[in-house]
């Protein structure tokens, strides 16, 4: 019951941290308040899911080699997902859509990672 709870807590605090930092590429849009709810929407879809299946992974397969290939693979079916969602949400090109939700990913990734090295 308490390893449950500890999940929870987990996938939600880093799901808010996740939210927080792809809030930064939205100061740099127009119609800042309808991309900034739009961003949230897609974090607390794919967010809770790639951290689940992320500590899975690490738990259960030894190779960083094909850890780092899943990372890939589900890092990446994570910016298509929400460049999807951005679209219907947003009624933007699926290029902005899709240009954002990268860039968005990328950041929090980037920076995720490296303070997971420390």
């Amino acid at each position: 019951m308490i390893a449950a709870v500890l999940l929870i807590f987990y996938l939600a605090l880093v799901c808010l941290i996740t939210v927080l930092l792809e809030s930064i590429p939205v100061l740099f849009v127009r119609n800042r308040s309808a991309w900034w709810k739009a961003g949230i929407l897609c974090n607390v879809v794919t967010n809770p899911i790639i951290n689940l299946l992320m500590l899975l992974v690490n738990t259960y397969i030894p190779n960083q080699g094909l850890t780092a290939g899943i990372t890939l693979l589900l890092e990446s079916a994570v910016v298509i997902t929400e460049a999807w969602l951005y679209r219907k949400m947003l009624h933007k090109s699926v290029r902005i859509c899709f240009v954002f939700s990268l860039i968005a990913n990328a950041l929090s990734w980037s920076i995720g990672a490296v303070f997971l090295q420390l």
